[in-house]
């Protein structure tokens, strides 16, 4: 196993608050990098840093080990205390398992639910509700309580983010279980929305948004004026991002396990 952990320097928190919180983005089924992540956050919160961890969602999918990702986060970290908010993947899948529809359980496929199936030991042509029976219990109870979001001084703790055109009680209540039907749709919800987010001026409120769901390219997570990024394309790269919010500072790191997944980079390039 070759995993490396990059750690930044402190740097300016561009909204300066009174939260003290680790945030770690998009996982995609790395648990072994998620396990570094984790001894990373224990031992920084043994030396005084903050005690809480806030997941930012899509811990299925893509890569090799969900049911892993997903034990290690109901396991937890001895002295911090874990929210963990829900991703637009366990969306899809949640949806599919509520509908029991078809065409939901083919859009869980297409967009990386194949590797859960294989970890479930069932065929792809299971029904989305053969798929649910066979999870365990921890496991469909820790899907059913993933949050919606964290809000806590000025600081929004979400998955992808908010359309700046639509209100923020609007966004805050948009179901995370639901599937956007069309561009519209996708546009405003938080779970989904990218670009009339990403290349904003600024949040509905004035909030700062942690989030993840769009890959940041550079290896890195990306710190702006109104939003920080920490999804690092895990499931492609191998990379997986940790903040550490102080105040009115943040410290970014990124843990890399380069073993995996090698047939998802290759694709990557290839493509």
């Amino acid at each position: 196993m070759s995993i490396s952990i990059m750690r930044n320097d402190w740097q300016p928190m561009p909204v300066p608050s009174t939260v003290r919180a680790f945030a770690i983005g998009d996982v995609h089924g790395l648990s072994r990098a998620l396990r570094s992540a984790f001894l990373e956050v224990a031992r920084r919160a043994a030396d005084g840093g903050p005690d809480h961890l806030v997941m930012l969602g899509d811990y299925i999918d893509r890569g090799p080990h969900s049911r892993g990702v997903m034990a290690q986060v109901i396991a937890g970290i001895a002295g911090v205390k874990i929210t963990a908010l829900a991703g637009n993947h366990e969306g899809v899948m949640a949806a599919a398992c509520d509908s029991g529809d078809p065409r939901d359980m083919h859009l869980w496929l297409a967009n990386g639910g194949s590797s859960v199936m294989n970890e479930l030991g069932l065929p792809l042509t299971a029904t989305a509700r053969e798929a649910w029976a066979a999870f365990s219990e921890p496991e469909r109870r820790f899907i059913d309580t993933l949050g919606h979001h964290h809000l806590e001084d000025g600081l929004l703790f979400i998955h992808a983010g908010l359309n700046p055109f639509v209100p923020l009680t609007q966004s805050l209540a948009w179901p995370w279980r639901q599937i956007p039907r069309n561009h519209h749709d996708e546009r405003n919800s938080p779970f989904w929305v990218r670009d009339p987010f990403l290349f904003a001026e600024a949040n509905p409120d004035g909030l700062f948004v942690i989030h993840g769901h769009t890959p940041e390219w550079d290896d890195a997570p990306a710190l702006t004026p109104h939003r920080l990024g920490l999804d690092l394309g895990s499931a492609f790269t191998g990379r997986i991002g940790l903040a550490e919010i102080d105040g009115d500072r943040v410290r970014l790191t990124v843990i890399h396990d380069s073993d995996q997944p090698a047939r998802w980079r290759s694709a990557a390039r290839a493509g």
